[in-house]
């Protein structure tokens, strides 16, 4: 009977965030948020296919609001995060790493969401001297 339901809820255009009408993102696919404080933009560019139950690597990169590198960036904190359900997944075997020859751009690996649906990435940094924190959406499949 659910399943009924949601095939007619995609005929009729509704619900269509459950009906594939989101594709999964290929590497290279990138999003991107302004801290709540507009201290930063970060810049998120996936670089494996976005798959739930499978470790992820992304790049991740802070820049001013004006658009300049970012200087400095300390204490990141990276985390997978599911609204609808009210929980987030583990970050355990997460490692955050600088890129070399940057100042402003991070290779996180260990990325893990335990299912698909919508998620966020909630994201804190302190960026030049000032601590922000910025939510990217993500949408796995």
């Amino acid at each position: 009977m659910v399943f009924k339901k949601l095939i007619l809820l995609c005929l009729l255009g509704f619900g269509s965030a459950h009906c594939g009408s989101k594709a999964s993102a290929d590497p290279g696919m990138n999003i991107d948020g302004s801290s709540k404080e507009a201290v930063y933009v970060a810049k998120l560019d996936w670089q494996t296919q976005l798959k739930s139950e499978t470790s992820l690597t992304a790049k991740l990169s802070f820049t001013g609001t004006d658009g300049s590198a970012a200087q400095t960036v300390e204490n990141i904190v990276f985390t997978p995060w599911m609204p609808t359900m009210g929980h987030g997944t583990s970050t355990v075997n997460q490692k955050i790493s600088l890129v070399p020859g940057t100042t402003n751009s991070y290779l996180v690996e260990g990325i893990y969401f335990i299912m698909g649906g919508d998620w966020e990435i909630r994201l804190t940094a302190t960026v030049n001297g000032r601590k922000d924190s910025a939510s990217l959406p993500v949408y796995l499949p």
